[in-house]
């Protein structure tokens, strides 16, 4: 990268972000979605419009749209969360601390005991716990609806996960590594729920009273162990 004196850098630095706000226009979309493409490549698929050659020119204006791109903004990948090293893992050293918050989608099995993407979680936990430093993150849990009433299933409250992450119950693995994550300041947990088949079987009836409870008690376990006490309801 050429550290020329560009025309751009005699610009007053207020003109200079002005300019840089034209060429990224993220048309007000505050969450930058990327996904993959195949097995090696991911794409921006937000509908905005970026011209990132400038960003070429010299050290000082990749710093510059850098600081704009990276820590006004967050970034969600959806269920590809393949993704999330190689993009992060692509970012220069100093820029990866830019980016301030991310959102994570985890899928569950409607049988719980199946994880179809065990491994790829256990990197992303892993990757985000030692090369990220985080102030907000976004989980979206993936949930079983069975058939009968939601509102009839139990539900687990706080005290229920503090038992299952002391038994170090395996079903709930993807739990326990992400609670690797720490130094986040805002942590919001939802659910995305789709129906089930119905059935009988211990892991089904688990599956259905967890997604019952991703919003209350799994959201109040998490928020007690990666938040700090401040940030506390």
């Amino acid at each position: 990268m050429a550290d020329h004196q560009s025309p751009l850098i005699r610009l007053p630095r207020e003109l200079r972000l002005e300019i840089y706000k034209l060429l990224f226009n993220d048309k007000n979309h505050k969450t930058l979605e990327i996904r993959s493409d195949d097995a090696t490549t991911y794409r921006l698929i937000s509908d905005v419009e970026f011209h990132p050659s400038i960003m070429g020119v010299n050290r000082q204006i990749y710093d510059e749209v850098s600081f704009l791109l990276y820590s006004r903004h967050s970034f969600g990948f959806g269920e590809d969360i393949e993704v999330i090293v190689p993009f992060l893992s692509n970012l220069r050293r100093h820029t990866r601390p830019l980016i301030h918050e991310i959102s994570l989608f985890k899928q569950i099995s409607i049988y719980i005991h199946a994880h179809s993407d065990r491994c790829e979680w256990t990197n992303v936990c892993d990757y985000l716990a030692k090369n990220m430093h985080l102030r907000s993150l976004k989980l979206i849990v993936e949930g079983g609806r069975p058939s009968s009433s939601w509102e009839e299933r139990p539900r687990y409250d706080l005290s229920d996960f503090q038992t299952l992450h002391r038994a170090k119950y395996e079903a709930l693995e993807w739990v326990w590594e992400l609670l690797s994550i720490q130094g986040l300041q805002k942590l919001e947990v939802s659910s995305e729920i789709r129906h089930r088949p119905p059935g009988r079987s211990l892991p089904l009836a688990f599956s259905a009273d967890f997604s019952a409870s991703i919003e209350t008690g799994l959201a109040d376990f998490l928020k007690s162990k990666m938040l700090p006490k401040s940030r506390l309801g």
